[in-house]
């Protein structure tokens, strides 16, 4: 059989817990093997084990963001998530820890501060009862919290993350 791994795995036999939506105990499993790309874990069930969760493997202090590459019985083999794979796998794992479902809207906002007083164009790319996630034209710091004008409406938001020109903002 042709090896299609870019990584080679090492055996191992650690305990690991997955974690997606708001599951906060987890589905306990076993880690069997793993590489710097994935790893191959043995579960209890299948049942309800989603294509893209967080793998937190017992000993280390991060959860990994991992996509399904296959299943076979009670094994799953995942690849690790990094900023080189698919935007779409990401935010299907961040789309499945949220407590309200988002909908696209890409649609104009303005950015309100009140201190100093000041105002700012957006485009609001999607919106939920809880949050947005915004983009701004020019990547500023802006202050943890603000008020959208959005729909002619005028939400109080605090800043829940910044990358470059993109801002998550949850409604207060």
């Amino acid at each position: 059989m042709e090896e299609k791994r870019k990584h080679a795995r090492v055996a191992t036999y650690k305990t690991a817990t997955i974690f997606f939506g708001r599951n906060f105990r987890g589905i306990s499993c076993f880690l069997m093997d793993i590489s710097e790309g994935g790893a191959g874990l043995h579960v209890g069930s299948m049942s309800g084990i989603p294509d893209t969760f967080e793998l937190l493997i017992h000993g280390e202090t991060g959860k990994r963001p991992c996509k399904v590459a296959w299943k076979m019985g009670k094994r799953v083999g995942v690849s690790f998530l990094t900023d080189n794979h698919s935007a779409e796998a990401k935010a299907k794992l961040l789309e499945s820890k949220r407590k309200h479902p988002r909908r696209s809207v890409a649609d104009r906002g303005k950015i309100v501060i009140n201190r100093p007083f000041s105002m700012m164009d957006c485009i609001v790319l999607d919106i939920s009862e809880g949050g947005a996630c915004l983009e701004v034209s020019v990547a500023v710091q802006l202050p943890p919290a603000f008020e959208l004008v959005f729909a002619e409406k005028r939400r109080p938001c605090n800043v829940a993350w910044q990358k470059d020109k993109r801002i998550g903002v949850s409604f207060k």
